[in-house]
């Protein structure tokens, strides 16, 4: 994973005396807990779309697939380089 910046400039100013290894042990232990967050979201993410494939009725590759909503009503949809089809209004 990347460091972030303000991370690399912690560590340089620990390197040469002006920080302490407390503040360094603080901002790595809120990085961890930033991605544990990010990873607990994606995981509730993925639960609430295994909801509603499964209440829909729908199979799981429906909800990735979808583009332009038409997986909601059951019709797959176009392939990726057919390009989205216009209707005239008139």
């Amino acid at each position: 994973f990347n460091i972030p910046v303000e991370l690399k400039k912690l560590e340089e100013q620990f390197m040469a005396g002006e920080v302490d290894a407390f503040r360094i042990f603080n901002a790595r232990t809120s990085l961890i807990r930033l991605q544990q967050a990010n990873l607990d979201m994606l995981n509730e993410a993925a639960q609430a779309a295994a909801q509603v494939t499964l209440s829909a009725g729908l199979p799981p590759d429906a909800l990735l697939q979808a583009r332009d909503g038409r997986a909601a009503e059951g019709i797959a949809p176009p392939p990726l380089d057919m390009p989205p089809q216009i209707e005239n209004p008139r």
